[in-house]
């Protein structure tokens, strides 16, 4: 049929030529053109035969699965989809799921056209959103200065604010939040993530009932003795099961871990050398994740971090180790066994990606035996290769 319909353009183009050429043309030619136009006319895609709720599923396919947030514009924006057609953009803009995950990025400075329009946007998705919780992402370039009472940086958190009721998921960088955007009642509020922690407004999040997960990180310049990131925010302790730090934020960090009793998972980024600290005990944990997302971490950090952990239920424990150390020797194996002992926990899963930084060819998966025999009890190993990034 496609390629009926296909003859049927070429044929009314070459039609138009000779009408062009010919003047008025023979009867004949503007019979035949009227009725290969008929054709095309009448001839509906299948993909516009869909029942409008099937097309708002497939729309919702081709974005980022949420909670994570699409970019304002490009392939995987719902933005584009409101640009095919004029039926598709009524129900792209008919569909609240497909506007719910937010992201604002102020890279050229708060007060630029860019930052502007991205604020316009996020406005405009606020509204097409509905009633949907939301996933909220603000970041900014931290090598400049945000201005506090203006610029477009000032009037998101405002617009945000105004739909604190439906807060999910949100991750901003606490040193250009004001108290005023999370005073009030937050319900559904799951997750939260603070990053540049240094210089936290005094916030609190006692109206968030449903809170679980935490991130606290640094970006930017280096961490010293800014005392604790979080000194002036009150957080429900209890209600935490997730926490997410890197080793900047953690020495100063730590004496408030203990209050985090109903912790079970708990994720390090280790950025730095790791600073000596009294032991932590997690009684309830039962997943653990030390890593590095952007350079490979080497062993001694890792086995300081375990050195000060003590896990009773830990359960999981997945670790990154780069390729360049000795991550197959020994001693890696009774730093393993001298944790698993001074917490006395049960292991049923270990996995241990290692970092290679140097593209080497190696099969990790021939050292699986090696592990397996050290860790008998362990009934899941697992060796994995990734290259850094």
């Amino acid at each position: 049929m496609l390629s009926t319909l296909a003859a049927d353009r070429k044929r009314i183009a070459n039609i138009d030529a000779k009408l062009l050429v010919n003047g008025d043309g023979s009867p004949e030619l503007l019979f035949e053109k009227e009725a290969a136009q008929k054709r095309l006319d009448d001839y509906k895609y299948p993909v516009l035969t869909l029942p409008n709720e099937i097309v708002s599923e497939i729309f919702e396919l081709l974005v980022p699965l949420y909670p994570v947030c699409p970019p304002q514009a490009g392939l995987s924006s719902p933005t584009l989809l409101s640009h095919i057609c004029s039926t598709w953009r009524q129900i792209a803009i008919a569909t609240p799921r497909l506007w719910r995950a937010i992201a604002v990025s102020f890279s050229r400075g708060s007060k630029s056209m860019a930052s502007r329009r991205q604020v316009e946007l996020a406005e405009v998705w606020l509204r097409r959103s509905g009633c949907c919780p939301l996933s909220l992402e603000v970041h900014r370039d931290a090598t400049r200065e945000f201005r506090k009472n203006g610029g477009h940086g000032h009037r998101i958190y405002t617009v945000m604010a105004a739909h604190r009721e439906r807060w999910e998921h949100v991750r901003v960088s606490s040193t250009i939040i004001g108290r005023q955007v999370f005073r009030g009642p937050m319900p559904l509020l799951r997750s939260l993530a603070l990053y540049d922690a240094r210089d936290s407004p005094a916030i609190a999040f006692d109206q968030a009932p449903l809170l679980r997960s935490l991130s606290v990180q640094l970006t930017g310049s280096r961490y010293s003795d800014s005392g604790n990131p979080l000194a002036t925010v009150t957080l429900p302790f209890l209600q935490f099961t997730s926490l997410t730090l890197d080793t900047r934020v953690l020495p100063s960090f730590a004496p408030m871990l203990g209050q985090f009793e109903n912790l079970t998972h708990f994720e390090l980024d280790i950025l730095e050398h790791f600073i000596t600290m009294p032991i932590i005990r997690l009684a309830r944990l039962k997943s653990l994740v030390l890593q590095d997302k952007q350079y490979p971490i080497r062993w001694r950090e890792s086995y300081e971090v375990l050195q000060h952990l003590s896990t009773p239920a830990l359960r999981r424990l997945m670790l990154s180790i780069s390729l360049i150390t000795p991550w197959r020797s020994d001693r890696v194996l009774r730093a393993f066994i001298s944790f698993i002992n001074a917490s006395a926990c049960k292991l049923e899963e270990l996995c241990i990606i290692v970092i290679d930084s140097h593209n080497n060819h190696c099969d990790v998966e021939l050292d699986l035996p090696h592990f397996r025999r050290a860790f008998p009890t362990i009934p899941n190993i697992s060796l994995q290769k990734a290259e850094s990034t």
